[in-house]
C-alpha cells in the first residue's frame, strides 16, 4: 500500500477516535442533564459517540463499519461514560461543560465524516453531506431515543449549519490540494467559529411560524 494513502487512512482513523471520545462525553453529559441513570448515560454516550458514524458507514457501504472494527474503543467509551456520570456532580458549571463538549463534538464529527467520505472518493457534494450527517446524526439519535425532537428539526442555534460549513471548508481546501492538516484545521475552525458566533450573537435557525409573511 502506498505510504501516503496509508498515512491518510491512519489520520482518518485517529480523527474518528477523537470525535468518538468527545461525542461520548457529550452524550453522557446530555444524559446527566436529563436525570437519566447510569445505564441511560452509557446508552446516550454510545448513541452520540457512534450514531453519526454508523449512518455514514451505512451509506459508504463498501468502506467497513468503524463501530464494528474497534471493540476496545467501545469498552473504553462505556468506562468513560460511567466516569462522566459519577463525576458530573463535581462539575460546578455543567451547562458550560455541555456547551464546550457540544461544540467540539460537532466540529470533530464533521471532520471525521468529511475526511472518510473524501478518502472514499465520493466527491465534494456527498462528502459535505456525509460530514454534516456525521456531525449531527449521533445527537439526533440520542434525542429520538428519549422522545425529544432533535435540534436539527427545530429552531435552534447553528448546529447542522456549523457542521455543514465545516465540511464544506474541508472540501474546498482539499479541492485546492491543500495538505491534510490544513483541510482539517479549516473544518474544525469553521465549525467552532460558527457555533461560537451563533451562541454569542444568538443567531438561530427559524421555524415556519417565524418566517415573515411578506
Amino acid at each position: 500500500m502506498d505510504l501516503v494513502l496509508l498515512g491518510h487512512i491512519t489520520s482518518v482513523v485517529l480523527i474518528d477516535y477523537f470525535a468518538v471520545v468527545v461525542g461520548v462525553v457529550m452524550g453522557a453529559l446530555f444524559a446527566v442533564k436529563r436525570n437519566l441513570d447510569v445505564i441511560g448515560a452509557i446508552v446516550m454516550a454510545l448513541l452520540t459517540g457512534f450514531g453519526g458514524g454508523v449512518i455514514r458507514d451505512t451509506l459508504l457501504h463498501d468502506q467497513g463499519f468503524f463501530f464494528m472494527q474497534h471493540p476496545y474503543l467501545v469498552i473504553c467509551c462505556i468506562g468513560a461514560a460511567a466516569l462522566v456520570f459519577f463525576g458530573a456532580s463535581r462539575l460546578e458549571k455543567l451547562d458550560a461543560s455541555l456547551l464546550v463538549a457540544d461544540a467540539l463534538s460537532v466540529a470533530l464529527f464533521a471532520l471525521a465524516g468529511v475526511a472518510k467520505a473524501w478518502a472514499a472518493g465520493v466527491g465534494p457534494v456527498y462528502s459535505v453531506l456525509l460530514g454534516t450527517i456525521t456531525a449531527v446524526g449521533g445527537g439526533a439519535l440520542a434525542s429520538i431515543a428519549i422522545a425529544e425532537t432533535p435540534r436539527i428539526f427545530k429552531s435552534s442555534d447553528y448546529y447542522a449549519i456549523a457542521g455543514g460549513c465545516g465540511a464544506l471548508a474541508y472540501c474546498l481546501c482539499a479541492m485546492a490540494q491543500a495538505p491534510e492538516l490544513i483541510c482539517s484545521l479549516a473544518c474544525v475552525a469553521t465549525c467552532l467559529a460558527l457555533r461560537a458566533a451563533s451562541l454569542k450573537l444568538d443567531l438561530r435557525t427559524r421555524s415556519a411560524n417565524d418566517v415573515p409573511k411578506h
